[in-house]
């Protein structure tokens, strides 16, 4: 048995847009769950680990953030970002 309920372009349209917005906010939240589990981030995953600007990052590594250097890119581990921000805790 085979049923057909016409749909208009609009509800189609408002539907599509929906399902997108849905994906894209699963997709988000699974890229910030990758964050969690990663050890070493690229300078832009260290950017959003931080919620920080690439000059901030700049700025950290002038005053002692740890990086390594492979190739030309920059990856900075966790462990390290965290020991460099406790060196600033009050």
């Amino acid at each position: 048995m085979n049923i057909q309920i016409p749909i208009s372009s609009e509800f189609q349209s408002e539907f599509k847009g929906m399902l997108t917005q849905m994906a894209q906010e699963v997709l988000e939240e699974l890229k910030e769950k990758e964050l969690v589990y990663k050890e070493v981030l690229t300078v832009k995953e260290a950017q959003e680990y931080l919620s920080c600007s690439f000059t901030t990052l700049q700025n950290f590594e002038r005053k002692g953030l740890k990086f390594s250097k492979i190739d030309g890119k920059k990856y900075y581990s966790k462990s390290d970002i965290t020991d460099f921000l406790n060196q600033y805790k009050n």
